[in-house]
Formats: structure tokens, sequence, C-alpha cells
């Protein structure tokens, strides 16, 4: 029997005694969550560049209180908002495709570094 994921759980630290890496940090396997087809909920600090990247794109459902019943409403509005599920994850599959392709990412790596030499 194959499982699938309905959801996916990005969860970060509220509490972390190093809120520095909170805040700027990006899962390297964000661009697989991208690409899955399956809406992600993260549960992030407000000031996260996971939760500025997740409202600019539209890509994911942000969750940014330390509140259970704000992931309950949440989980809840990903069950019952297909439009939402959709509109989300076809937006992470654009995001993936272009901060995430491999192929574009040395590219700009490739310019980056002949016009700093």
């Amino acid at each position: 029997m194959r499982h699938h994921a309905h959801i996916l759980f990005l969860p970060f630290s509220f509490n972390s005694p190093f809120p520095e890496v909170i805040r700027t940090s990006a899962p390297g396997i964000m661009g697989e969550y991208l690409t899955s087809g399956v809406p992600i909920l993260a549960h992030v600090p407000p000031d996260t560049f996971i939760s500025w990247y997740v409202r600019k794109h539209d890509c994911e459902s942000v969750v940014d209180l330390n509140s259970v019943e704000a992931l309950k409403t949440a989980v809840n509005d990903l069950i019952n908002y297909p439009d939402l599920r959709q509109r989300i994850s076809n937006n992470a599959k654009e995001r993936a495709r272009i901060d995430f392709d491999p192929n574009l990412s040395s590219q700009a790596f490739m310019q980056a570094m002949e016009a700093a030499i």
C-alpha cells in the first residue's frame, strides 16, 4: 500500500536559543517540498525568511503565531478549501522552478563568480 501525505508540515522553533539562525534559515529540502504538489503548512515565527518568502509568493499556508488554535484553523482551511490547496500548490511549484532549479542556480552562481573576478 502506498501512502501519500495530504499536508507537509514545516515547523520552526519559536523559543530557540539561536533566534538569528531561525530567522535566516531555509531548510535544504525546501525545493523538494515546493515541487511535491502537496500543500505545505509552515509554523514559523513572524520575523523569519520562511514567513516572508511564503507570504510574498503565496506558496504555503503559514502560521506565524505560537498557537495551537491557529494551527488547527490552518489545517482545517487546508482540508476544507480545495481552491486554497490548489492555489498554494501551484504557486509552490512555480517558485521551485524559479528559485530552486539546479540548472538556473548554477548559471546564476557562475555569472556572479564571473562578475566578481
